[in-house]
């Protein structure tokens, strides 16, 4: 997809919906498929920031950075390993803490910004 010109699909009739059109150019649904990021999720990746974070702990862009740029809301059915507690400690600073995720992609410290890797070798 070409960032500076999003297109999407109607949830409704599947036709291609660019991301600032208002409604569906077929069948007129309301085009809730995109969504501008906000200050509570990270502006380059899209992860979702915690109440505190500085830094998005899945591609380490510092909090309130990066291009905010709008993104295809979807829900998908994943089918595949159990979610799996694991521990990061940070290797900058030492702040340590627990996610319990099926697939754990979480490598930066929310706090520093620093590489933190989970004490998992299977991720």
């Amino acid at each position: 997809m070409n960032e500076s010109n999003p297109v999407g699909r109607c949830r409704r009739c599947g036709a291609q919906v660019h991301f600032r059109d208002e409604k569906c150019p077929e069948c007129g649904a309301k085009n809730d498929c995109w969504v501008t990021p906000d200050r509570t999720r990270c502006g380059n990746c899209h992860a979702p920031l915690a109440e505190g974070d500085r830094y998005c702990r899945k591609c380490g862009t510092k909090a309130g950075e990066g291009a905010f740029s709008p993104y295809q809301q979807i829900m998908q059915c994943i089918y595949g390993p159990m979610p799996v507690e694991r521990t990061h400690v940070c290797e900058k600073c030492g702040y340590t803490w627990t996610t319990c995720l099926m697939i754990d992609r979480e490598q930066y410290c929310p706090k520093c910004g620093g590489h933190a890797p989970s004490d998992d070798a299977f991720q």
